[in-house]
């Protein structure tokens, strides 16, 4: 929350969600607007507190790949024999992966849309968006699920 209390703006952040009025209950918009309204309102600073749960989410988010890796370990059946170094820089890496594809997701939301409108496609850009996103993610599904395990795994050989 201290992020987005940090770089939203509340006319920005209302405007966005007046949809979203018109499919939740009326209680339910109140404390949406509530809770948005506190969060945008607070005075947008960095703050060791804010700086500290940044670093701290961060260091569970490795924690979460770290234990990730493991796990796929396990399920592969093959055993561990990366060092303590090597097993968290991959971590790291994963972690910084993730973060970044997450901001290139955020930066296409917030881009396409100011692209789109620069253009004069906004309205058929957004119409487009709005029914084409479920079909491309039904076609982007089937081959991720037709990844093979590795040679050699108990999943391979099962698979026989």
């Amino acid at each position: 929350t201290w992020i987005f209390g940090l770089l939203a703006n509340p006319t920005t952040v209302h405007d966005q969600l007046n949809n979203l009025r018109e499919v939740v209950p009326a209680e339910a918009w109140q404390l949406i607007d509530q809770r948005l309204t506190t969060l945008t309102s607070k005075s947008a600073s960095f703050s060791l507190a804010g700086i500290f749960s940044l670093l701290v989410a961060i260091y569970s988010a490795r924690a979460a790949a770290s234990s990730m890796m493991g796990a796929l370990n396990v399920v592969y059946g093959i055993a561990e024999n990366r060092g303590f170094i090597k097993t968290n820089a991959i971590a790291i890496l994963f972690t910084v992966l993730a973060i970044v594809i997450l901001l290139l997701a955020v930066g296409v939301l917030v881009v396409a849309p100011i692209l789109f409108n620069f253009v004069g496609l906004n309205s058929f850009a957004s119409e487009i968006i709005r029914y084409a996103r479920w079909p491309a993610l039904a076609a982007r599904w089937p081959p991720a699920c037709r990844c093979s395990p590795p040679p050699g795994s108990c999943r391979a050989s099962a698979a026989r």
